[in-house]
């Protein structure tokens, strides 16, 4: 018989949900953006969005205006300034707090679709957190994260 009611949340919700207030609601929160990164992305999506363009030239440099820019991470700036615009560093907070709890929650269901137990899925999820938290900023690097569990799951699902 399943003990668990159809009300209770599972052990991966209670995780991303723990992992984003955690992330969210710690005195540390304004850690993530310890990087000049924030500020440039946010600047260059809003003016994607302001443009509906890609930026092709540097237009923010005051070292080389105008050189040629290869915006590899415009999706990333986009979703940057949306959040920035919508409520300032707090939203570009939360949308750095969305995607770390999202990348660590589809590792735990990946662990969980491969037979693992949910107590060690879990303690291998947030040794993985541990693990990743130094690259912990509002950074397309976060996106990467997301992906290289999708990816990896892909290929895993490949394998089989």
């Amino acid at each position: 018989m399943n003990l668990r009611r159809w009300w209770l949340p599972s052990v991966g919700a209670w995780l991303w949900l723990l992992l984003f207030l955690g992330l969210q609601l710690s005195p540390r929160r304004a850690e993530l953006l310890n990087d000049g990164d924030p500020c440039w992305h946010w600047l260059q999506g809003d003016w994607m969005i302001k443009h509906g363009a890609v930026l092709r030239a540097d237009t923010l440099s005051h070292t080389r205006p105008g050189a040629a820019l290869i915006c590899k991470d415009w999706v990333s700036d986009v979703l940057w300034a949306v959040a920035g615009n919508w409520s300032g560093w707090s939203g570009v907070i939360f949308l750095t707090a969305v995607l770390i709890a999202t990348s660590l929650w589809l590792l735990y269901r990946q662990l969980r679709t491969e037979g693992a137990d949910a107590l060690l899925a879990a303690a291998l999820t947030l040794l993985a957190a541990w693990a990743c938290s130094s690259h912990w900023l509002a950074r397309p690097l976060l996106m990467t994260h997301v992906l290289a569990v999708l990816v990896g799951w892909t290929l895993r699902d490949f394998d089989r």
